[in-house]
C-alpha cells in the first residue's frame, strides 16, 4: 500500500470517527436538553405551589388579625356599612386594615403572575372584588386609592380586579369559568 492510498484510508476512518462522534453528541445533547426542560418544568411547579403558599399564608395573617382582635372585627364590619361614621382613629385603622389588605393581595399576585400561575392571579383578583363588592368602606378606599397601584406598582393587578369586579358585579365570578385573554 502506497503513501497516498494510506492518507485515503487514514481520512477515510478518520471521516467516519468524526460522523459517529457527530452522532453522539447530537443525542448527549438531545439528552441534555430534555433533563434540562424536566428541572425547568419542575422549578415552575415548585414556584406555583410557592405562590399558592404564599398567598395562604398572607391572607391567613391578615384573617388572624381580624378573628383575634376584637376591636379590629368591629372596625372591618362597620367599614362595610355604606355612610358610616367613624371617629378619626377607627378611620385611620380601617384605612389601613383596608390598605393592607391590598398589599398583602398585591404580594400575592405578583407571586403568582412571576410564577406564571394566572389561576391564581384571576383568584387573587376576585377574592379582591368581592370584599370591593360588599363593603361599601373598601370599595371608597378602592376608588380613591386604585388607581395608584396601577400608576405605581402593578398596572395588572389593578386590571384584573377591574375584570373580577364587572364579573362579581354580573354574577359570573363564582360559576369557575376563568377568562381567557
Amino acid at each position: 500500500m502506497d503513501h497516498q492510498t494510506f492518507a485515503q484510508l487514514l481520512g477515510n476512518y478518520g471521516e467516519f470517527v468524526g460522523a459517529v462522534a457527530v452522532v453522539f453528541t447530537l443525542f448527549y445533547l438531545a439528552v441534555q436538553i430534555r433533563h434540562s426542560s424536566k428541572v425547568i418544568e419542575q422549578n415552575i411547579r415548585q414556584m406555583e405551589v410557592a405562590a399558592l403558599n404564599q398567598h395562604d399564608e398572607l391572607v391567613g395573617a391578615w384573617r388572624m388579625n381580624l378573628y383575634t382582635n376584637p376591636h379590629i372585627s368591629e372596625i372591618w364590619l362597620k367599614g362595610s356599612v355604606p355612610d358610616v361614621e367613624f371617629d378619626e382613629l377607627e378611620q385611620f385603622r380601617f384605612q389601613n386594615l383596608v390598605v393592607d389588605f391590598f398589599q398583602r393581595s398585591r404580594t400575592s399576585f405578583v407571586a403568582a403572575k412571576a410564577a406564571g400561575h394566572k389561576g391564581q392571579m384571576v383568584m387573587t383578583a376576585r377574592n379582591v372584588a368581592s370584599r370591593l363588592a360588599f363593603s361599601a368602606g373598601m370599595r371608597e378606599i378602592w376608588e380613591r386609592a386604585g388607581r395608584g397601584y396601577s400608576e405605581l406598582v402593578e398596572p395588572d393587578f389593578v386590571r384584573f380586579i377591574d375584570d373580577a369586579l364587572k364579573e362579581v358585579n354580573s354574577g359570573d365570578a363564582f360559576r369557575g369559568e376563568e377568562k381567557s385573554e
